[in-house]
């Protein structure tokens, strides 16, 4: 309440940059308070045992994750999971200096909580096999630090192959995401899809700029996978009524940002209770 009616209004609604520094700052002020932490679990944090369950390998409290791009260092992991994530996904991570960056914040965590990496090949251009190298170092550099990977994906016939095989002499396994740019055709979904189901990727994130777009992509994709390969939907989910709707449409799992910043921590807290009905 207090964050729609002060926070979001003078302060969130210009870009969506500042927007997400603003409510960034919001939880660093409480990782910066004695009992910040027991605070937000106490307003925040629902427990609800239908709702939780085993994603990817993992068990998790619930069907929410935080999507990358708000706590891109991972500086705030903590706090976030005491908001009622399932997990949170730091990043994206584009080069080693950033992934060396993140490593320093992980490591200086103080509880357990599910992070994943989101690993993006940007830095390096339009050259396919320098995007995957990038890859294939990011995932070493943080196997140790994270629980699992999401590699974001812009190409449709990228070749994966060796950064999935890295994890065959790990001391445990786990689990590789892919998550589709929005902007690829539907033929072009399709091939990632066939990739995916043959090569060991663990589940697909899919979405869009908004929520139509992303309810559209969870349908076609959970149509065309007939149930194999687990759909993550991310982007544009903003209400209760909206998250409800795309795990009804064949996602697992939902991944917030956008809502996260328009209806503040208690978005979670929102969505957990009409789930749970």
């Amino acid at each position: 309440m207090l964050y729609q009616k002060f926070i979001y209004p003078v302060w969130c609604r210009k870009d969506q940059e500042s927007a997400r520094k603003w409510v960034s700052r919001f939880y660093r002020f409480f990782s910066w308070l004695p009992l910040g932490s027991q605070l937000l679990r106490l307003l925040y944090t629902r427990n609800y045992p239908q709702l939780s369950g085993n994603f990817f390998g993992i068990q998790m409290p619930n069907p929410i994750g935080l999507a990358a791009g708000f706590d891109p260092k991972g500086s705030l992991t903590d706090i976030l999971l005491d908001s009622g994530f399932a997990y949170v996904q730091t990043g994206p991570f584009y080069d080693k200096e950033g992934t060396l960056q993140g490593i320093v914040n992980l490591r200086q965590r103080k509880r357990s909580g599910v992070i994943a990496a989101r690993i993006s090949g940007k830095s390096a251009g339009h050259d396919m096999d320098e995007v995957v190298r990038n890859y294939e170092t990011a995932m070493s550099l943080l196997y140790e630090f994270v629980d699992m990977f999401v590699f974001y994906v812009e190409e449709s016939d990228m070749d994966l192959d060796g950064v999935l095989d890295k994890r065959i002499c790990a001391d445990r396994y786990k689990p590789v995401l892919l998550h589709v740019a929005p902007e690829m055709t539907e033929e072009e979904l399709d091939e990632v899809l066939h990739y995916s189901l043959l090569s060991g990727v663990d589940g697909l994130i899919v979405g869009g700029t908004t929520y139509e777009k992303t309810l559209s992509r969870v349908r076609y994709v959970s149509q065309k996978g007939q149930g194999r390969m687990p759909v993550i939907a991310s982007g544009g989910i903003c209400t209760p009524q909206q998250a409800a709707e795309v795990l009804s449409q064949g996602a697992i799992m939902i991944e917030l940002h956008d809502g996260l910043i328009q209806e503040g921590p208690g978005i979670t807290r929102k969505i957990l209770k009409t789930l749970n009905k």
